[in-house]
């Protein structure tokens, strides 16, 4: 029932859904946030690159370090080099290539 309530709200669909709810809750809960305060649209690719966004900040790196990919079940952040940094966004909940 959660899941089918977080689709309607992020106008997605399940699989899209799975790929949030592996992202860490507190990362979630930030990005919403800013969202709402930005007064951005909350939908599937705003909540996904916010929470890459804040996830970067979080290891060191800014997005001209990596490009976010928001594409629904694609959705991924590519790093060139820096392996030790992408395995804490893996860590994170995020798919990662680099």
């Amino acid at each position: 029932m959660e899941r089918e309530i977080l689709e309607i709200l992020l106008d997605c669909g399940s699989m899209d859904t799975s790929v949030l709810v592996d992202i860490d809750s507190d990362i979630i809960e930030e990005a919403v946030r800013e969202l709402k305060d930005e007064g951005i649209e909350l939908n599937f690719p705003n909540l996904y690159y916010e929470c890459a966004r804040i996830a970067l900040n979080r290891v060191g790196l800014t997005e001209d370090d990596a490009e976010i990919d928001c594409n629904y079940v694609c959705a991924a952040i590519y790093l060139e080099g820096h392996k030790n940094k992408a395995e804490k966004l893996e860590g994170m909940g995020f798919t990662v290539y680099y």
